[in-house]
Protein backbone atom coordinates (compact mmCIF):
# COMPACT_ATOMS: atom_id res chain seq x y z
CA UNK A 1 0.00 0.00 0.00
CA UNK A 2 1.57 3.22 -1.14
CA UNK A 3 0.99 6.35 0.90
CA UNK A 4 -1.42 4.56 3.21
CA UNK A 5 -4.02 4.23 0.43
CA UNK A 6 -5.63 0.91 -0.17
CA UNK A 7 -5.55 -0.45 -3.72
CA UNK A 8 -8.77 -0.53 -5.71
CA UNK A 9 -8.87 -4.32 -5.55
CA UNK A 10 -8.51 -4.23 -1.76
CA UNK A 11 -11.32 -1.65 -1.51
CA UNK A 12 -13.58 -3.82 -3.68
CA UNK A 13 -12.95 -6.99 -1.69
CA UNK A 14 -16.15 -6.67 0.46
CA UNK A 15 -18.18 -6.17 -2.72
CA UNK A 16 -16.67 -9.18 -4.50
CA UNK A 17 -17.03 -11.44 -1.44
CA UNK A 18 -20.65 -10.55 -0.69
CA UNK A 19 -23.27 -13.24 -1.35
CA UNK A 20 -25.45 -11.03 -3.58
CA UNK A 21 -22.59 -10.07 -5.90
CA UNK A 22 -21.23 -13.62 -6.01
CA UNK A 23 -24.69 -14.89 -7.00
CA UNK A 24 -24.57 -12.81 -10.21
CA UNK A 25 -23.23 -14.34 -13.40
CA UNK A 26 -19.87 -13.05 -14.63
CA UNK A 27 -21.41 -10.76 -17.29
CA UNK A 28 -23.65 -9.00 -14.75
CA UNK A 29 -20.75 -8.71 -12.29
CA UNK A 30 -18.73 -6.94 -14.99
CA UNK A 31 -21.64 -4.59 -15.75
CA UNK A 32 -21.92 -3.68 -12.07
CA UNK A 33 -18.17 -3.05 -11.86
CA UNK A 34 -18.18 -1.00 -15.10
CA UNK A 35 -20.77 1.38 -13.63
CA UNK A 36 -19.03 1.65 -10.29
CA UNK A 37 -18.37 5.01 -8.65
CA UNK A 38 -16.56 4.99 -5.30
CA UNK A 39 -17.57 7.78 -2.98
CA UNK A 40 -16.26 8.46 0.50
CA UNK A 41 -19.04 9.64 2.80
CA UNK A 42 -18.09 11.56 5.96
CA UNK A 43 -19.18 10.03 9.27
CA UNK A 44 -22.70 11.12 10.17
CA UNK A 45 -23.55 12.33 6.66
CA UNK A 46 -26.86 11.39 5.09
CA UNK A 47 -26.55 9.35 1.89
CA UNK A 48 -30.21 9.57 0.95
CA UNK A 49 -33.50 10.21 2.72
CA UNK A 50 -36.64 8.18 3.21
CA UNK A 51 -38.99 8.70 0.26
CA UNK A 52 -36.31 9.89 -2.19
CA UNK A 53 -36.05 8.27 -5.60
CA UNK A 54 -33.18 5.76 -5.67
CA UNK A 55 -29.96 6.94 -7.20
CA UNK A 56 -28.70 3.42 -7.87
CA UNK A 57 -27.20 0.54 -5.98
CA UNK A 58 -25.00 1.28 -2.99
CA UNK A 59 -22.52 -1.15 -1.45
CA UNK A 60 -20.75 -0.49 1.82
CA UNK A 61 -17.02 -1.05 1.27
CA UNK A 62 -15.71 0.18 4.65
CA UNK A 63 -17.19 1.43 7.90
CA UNK A 64 -20.91 1.20 8.49
CA UNK A 65 -24.13 3.00 7.68
CA UNK A 66 -27.17 3.37 9.89
CA UNK A 67 -30.56 2.88 8.26
CA UNK A 68 -33.11 5.04 10.02
CA UNK A 69 -36.76 5.90 9.59
CA UNK A 70 -39.13 8.47 10.99
CA UNK A 71 -42.37 7.29 12.57
CA UNK A 72 -45.73 9.01 12.11
CA UNK A 73 -45.13 10.56 15.54
CA UNK A 74 -41.86 12.06 14.24
CA UNK A 75 -39.50 9.78 16.14
CA UNK A 76 -36.25 8.70 14.54
CA UNK A 77 -35.75 4.93 14.76
CA UNK A 78 -32.72 2.79 13.95
CA UNK A 79 -33.90 0.14 11.49
CA UNK A 80 -30.57 -1.53 10.76
CA UNK A 81 -26.83 -1.20 10.42
CA UNK A 82 -25.11 -1.90 7.11
CA UNK A 83 -21.55 -3.22 7.13
CA UNK A 84 -18.94 -3.93 4.43
CA UNK A 85 -20.44 -6.10 1.70
CA UNK A 86 -24.03 -5.01 2.42
CA UNK A 87 -26.08 -3.47 -0.39
CA UNK A 88 -28.91 -0.96 -0.34
CA UNK A 89 -31.11 0.44 -3.09
CA UNK A 90 -31.54 -2.71 -5.15
CA UNK A 91 -35.21 -3.31 -4.27
CA UNK A 92 -36.20 0.25 -5.13
CA UNK A 93 -34.30 -0.02 -8.41
CA UNK A 94 -36.12 -3.25 -9.26
CA UNK A 95 -39.64 -2.13 -8.40
CA UNK A 96 -39.19 1.53 -9.39
CA UNK A 97 -40.29 2.81 -5.96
Amino acid sequence: MMGGRRSLETKLQPLREGPWFRSLNADVQEQVLAGLHIRKVPAGAQVFAQGEMPSGLHCILAGQAHVTGVSVAGRLSLIGILRPGDWVGYLACLDGA
